[in-house]
């Protein structure tokens, strides 16, 4: 491995251990890790800074594979930096310090966009049951609450390795002022009993529109087709995968069938904006592979 400095290695090893926060905050921690290696990294030439960039992208990648935003947000800023075709190592180092802090602000609109979105589904609505942690969820909760909407919040434990993504999710959106039930995974039957509908977050987004996202989120999807229930998944664009994933340990696919729609910055996705956003992403994939 290239070396790399202490600062960078640290960061990404923080991201690989991090259990606790969602995808969409790991997504921005790893952007913060790109802007330092940008200004950190030791390199006599502009090739091995590329090179030394995309080998962190790379790592940042790989500690979170399910999270596809990350992937997607290092090959996006390589291909930016391709595209600008800068000639000088300085140059090069600008242009990734600022693109990291671009591509950030960029994300930070989309993720707000989104809440705002699904913040809307919430008028008139009782209950809304959810599995697993999604920053993005909490965000449309506290969305629809600063537009004056009150509702209970019926969360799954999710209990994965000893940790309750339920129960967390579920201390946050209390601290709202919502009131939040937590309901053991054996129970997600009870819990959709008292549900109006279900809000989900996602890691990933795959082509054929099915959602990789945390256990249980499949029982619960089930349930709710089941109950009669829709079924909302509320992400980001970015996180639309440009290939086929697998589900690691302590995460479901949910199948498109099961899922009334996708809630983005655009607002409610159709398929067609999937796959171009898929395809989109082809491009993110092949800058960050690229090999010297």
């Amino acid at each position: 491995m290239k070396k790399l400095p202490m600062e960078v290695l640290a960061a990404v090893e923080r991201i690989r251990k991090d259990r606790q926060s969602g995808a969409s905050q790991l997504t921005l921690s790893s952007l913060e890790a790109l802007r330092l290696a940008s200004v950190m990294v030791e390199a006599r030439s502009l090739e091995e800074f590329l090179g030394k960039l995309r080998l962190v992208g790379c790592l940042l990648s790989e500690a979170k594979s399910s999270m596809v935003s990350i992937a997607n947000m290092a090959g996006r800023l390589l291909w930016e930096l391709g595209k600008a075709a800068v000639e000088s190592l300085a140059e090069a180092r600008r242009l990734a310090s600022s693109l990291s802090l671009k591509l950030a602000g960029e994300y930070r609109e989309a993720l707000g966009k989104a809440a705002f979105e699904a913040s809307r589904l919430m008028a008139g609505v009782k209950a809304v049951a959810t599995c697993s942690y999604s920053s993005l969820v909490l965000e449309a909760f506290q969305a629809a609450v600063n537009n004056g909407l009150s509702f209970r919040v019926l969360a799954a434990e999710s209990k994965v390795k000893g940790i309750s993504h339920g129960r967390n999710l579920a201390a946050e959106a209390s601290s709202l002022g919502l009131k939040t039930e937590v309901y053991l995974d054996s129970r997600i039957s009870r819990m959709m009993e008292e549900a109006s509908l279900v809000l989900l977050g996602a890691d990933a987004v795959l082509p054929d529109g099915s959602v990789i996202n945390g256990s249980p989120s499949l029982k619960l999807s089930r349930e709710a087709q089941r109950r009669n229930r829709p079924l909302y998944v509320v992400c980001d664009s970015f996180k639309i995968s440009p290939s086929p994933m697998k589900a690691g340990e302590g995460f479901d696919i949910v199948p498109p069938e099961l899922v009334e729609s996708l809630i983005m910055e655009e607002g409610k996705t159709v398929f067609s904006m999937v796959k171009r956003k898929a395809l989109e992403a082809e491009n993110f994939k092949r800058a960050l592979k690229k090999r010297e």
